[in-house]
């Protein structure tokens, strides 16, 4: 690409690469009137596209006044649907829409059968000889789905002494109805012994701050027929009613207490080879060495059920309906990574004051990631959520700042958090979303706000430029986030952040090495190993650290070895010495051992400065910027062609010196703000 080819670039960007805004609409209380009105006033603003989020109303029905709430699923709905489709296509805008009705998904159509489920974990400490018996009905409320009896030694239950005792708890009836659960005669051997069972609660999720017509229970995410029928009573009539979406969008996985499924045990017996129950002791208390291996295999197991059930299905629904999907997977217990690749364009998320340059893993430098080793050139990102407090105070410049803090962690798509419908009956400051910036027609800056959106147009464009740079690569340590998680609902992404510690990835970052986060499944199947590179599409990784791994995949330590035979450079500030999964793990423990030998990573005292020590000695940096912790960098590349994009992200003015690595040869520079071309200084 030619000097002039980026020049046009920046003057005439392609209108896909527009910023699109999230659009509230507060109880479907909306009218065509206003509809044409708003998208006028985003049309001017030179936003690009618009994804429609229906959720609670914020006033009742009202003839006089002209609010009238409409029902979801009602024939109003639609009609009012299309006809926003119809003129968003009038203006050239993108046209979003997000199924169901506020998040995570659920509704009025979802059976308790396919509701999301957590379990409790219950424990009685029993002496024997005995035999036990006892009523439990009401001191609890649900049905035991598992239960086992171990003896215990020193708080450790004795693993090969656990065995399955649900089928000793019965349904108590009274004047034939089921009014309790009571446990019968249970022997007891002599010793000490640890009873405990799982009780599915009976509460459930309800969908967060629904419209009206569209409350109801949040969907099983580890159920393919949960995830099927969803789509089917609550997706299926929109996509054949409104033609036009240009993608379903799924917001971020907040389901509450979410542990555990209908389909888990069946599931988890075929894939991992033999019968949990016995073993449930383990996702709560010690039961020796097994423990962290029970525990992988439990959260493997919920990963794969969610990502096979739901993430992909999504897609595949999308795909039939002639449309795409944009996922947000932070909040997810899958594998992270492999849960954004499921989407045509992976999100990520800005979430509080973020005008600062920082590596940030939980909302946005995994879905970068994702998007770059799995092929998705676009990764957008919901930006400005919560992004002052106290809130109306955000000014454009803080926006324009947020904006490239995203940017330079790998997002090349801006989503506004949000626009909220505000009919002129609503007042000066309109509807607000409480965590939402207001960037609508109702604040003082928005004749100014096609400034901004210009911007991020052009900004937009240039980071999808060719594909990413980055040649170190960090190993996610997702098993040891299993093998440690007691029963929960696990959030991956925020365990990973303080797993592998937020500080030592912002500097590697801050140290020149832009990196991506890889996965097991990017070892094992989509890269390749050759000359000193583990080899992912265009992506050519020279480095792999190893931050806070203590145990791996048998597989994974193999290609580990091998990318290190083949001359990369593998750095860890501790090797490797567990496997993951129950059986076999004392001889797949040996093999890990032997495979990091081989491998022969660099140990380093720490994460910190001996890691970056250790890393400049073995490998030059990117970009060096002389004022790295408030100027950052995005290096994209087509054919001989590097692109750098530079953001200061402080606010005061900063003289910066950059060293580019194996860069000779003439240098341009532009200004993504005015679009043009500006001297450059130095060499």
């Amino acid at each position: 690409m030619t000097y002039q080819h980026i020049t046009q670039l920046l003057q005439t960007p392609p209108a896909a690469a527009r910023g699109m805004t999230r659009w509230w609409w507060y109880g479907c209380a909306v009218t065509k009137e206003e509809i044409v009105r708003e998208l006028d006033f985003m049309h001017a603003a030179h936003i690009g596209g618009v994804e429609v989020q229906i959720l609670y109303p914020v006033t009742p029905d009202d003839p006089e006044a002209g609010v009238y709430n409409i029902p979801y699923g009602s024939p109003a709905f639609y009609d009012i649907l299309k006809f926003t489709a119809d003129e968003c296509e009038k203006r050239g805008m993108a046209y979003d829409f997000t199924p169901g009705s506020s998040w995570p998904y659920g509704g009025p159509t979802v059976e308790v059968e396919d509701a999301q489920q957590q379990v409790i974990p219950y424990q009685l400490d029993l002496h024997g000889p005995q035999n036990f018996s006892l009523d439990f009905t009401t001191r609890f409320a649900g049905e035991v789905v598992a239960a086992s009896l171990g003896r215990m030694e020193c708080s450790t239950m004795v693993a090969d002494t656990a065995r399955d005792v649900t089928e000793r708890f019965r349904i108590k009836e009274l004047f034939g109805w089921p009014w309790g659960t009571e446990l019968c005669e249970l022997e007891i051997p002599e010793g000490d012994w640890k009873l405990t069972f799982f009780v599915l609660s009976q509460h459930r999720n309800h969908v967060g701050k629904p419209s009206r017509g569209a409350e109801g229970l949040v969907i099983d995410h580890c159920s393919r027929r949960a995830t099927d029928n969803f789509l089917r009573q609550m997706v299926a009539p929109i996509t054949e009613q409104v033609p036009g979406i240009r993608a379903l969008f799924c917001d971020s996985i907040e389901v509450e207490g979410h542990n555990w499924s209908g389909v888990l045990m069946e599931e988890f017996r075929r894939r991992r080879g033999y019968d949990l129950t016995p073993y449930i002791y383990a996702l709560w208390g010690d039961m020796g060495d097994m423990t962290p291996h029970i525990r992988y295999d439990y959260s493997l197991t919920m990963s794969e059920l969610t990502v096979e059930n739901f993430f992909d299905p999504l897609t595949e629904f999308a795909h039939e309906q002639g449309t795409l999907s944009r996922i947000q997977a932070h909040g997810t217990w899958g594998d992270i990574l492999r849960v954004y690749a499921s989407a045509d364009i992976p999100e990520g998320e800005t979430f509080g004051d973020h005008r600062t340059l920082e590596v940030n893993t939980i909302h946005r430098r995994l879905a970068a990631s994702a998007g770059h080793i799995y092929g998705r050139n676009i990764i957008s990102n919901e930006t400005f959520t919560w992004l002052k407090r106290p809130r109306f105070t955000e000014t454009l410049e803080e926006m324009k700042a947020a904006a490239d803090a995203v940017f330079l962690d790998g997002m090349n798509m801006i989503v506004n958090h949000g626009y909220a419908y505000s009919p002129e009956k609503a007042g000066k400051r309109g509807w607000p979303f409480y965590a939402s910036t207001h960037i609508n027609h109702t604040v003082p800056w928005w004749p100014l706000y096609k400034n901004l959106g210009d911007y991020i147009h052009r900004a937009s464009a240039l980071l999808r430029f060719g594909h990413p740079v980055a040649e170190v690569a960090v190993y996610l340590p997702q098993a040891d986030i299993y093998a440690d998680n007691m029963l929960s609902e696990l959030h991956l992404a925020m365990r990973l952040e303080e797993h592998l510690g937020r500080a030592a990835m912002d500097g590697i970052q801050k140290a020149g090495y832009w990196f991506d986060y890889i996965n097991d499944e990017a070892l094992c199947c989509l890269g390749t190993i050759a000359d000193g590179s583990l080899n992912i599409r265009e992506n050519r990784y020279r480095v792999i650290i190893l931050a806070g791994c203590t145990r791996l995949p048998v597989e994974t330590a193999e290609k580990l070895r091998d990318f290190a035979a083949s001359g990369g450079i593998l750095l860890c500030d501790n090797v490797p010495a567990e496997s993951c999964g129950l059986i076999n793990y004392r001889e797949n423990a040996e093999i890990v051992r032997s495979l990091m030998a081989e491998a022969a990573p660099v140990v380093t005292e720490n994460r910190g400065e001996a890691l970056i020590s250790a890393l400049r000695e073995r490998f030059t940096p990117d970009v060096i910027l002389s004022e790295p912790d408030t100027v950052g960098y995005v290096h994209r590349a087509e054919g001989d062609t590097h692109l750098y994009f530079l953001s200061n992200l402080s606010d005061e003015p900063r003289m910066v010196s950059a060293k580019f690595k194996d860069r000779s040869g003439t240098a341009r520079a532009w200004s993504v703000s005015r679009a043009e071309a500006v001297p450059l200084d130095g060499d």
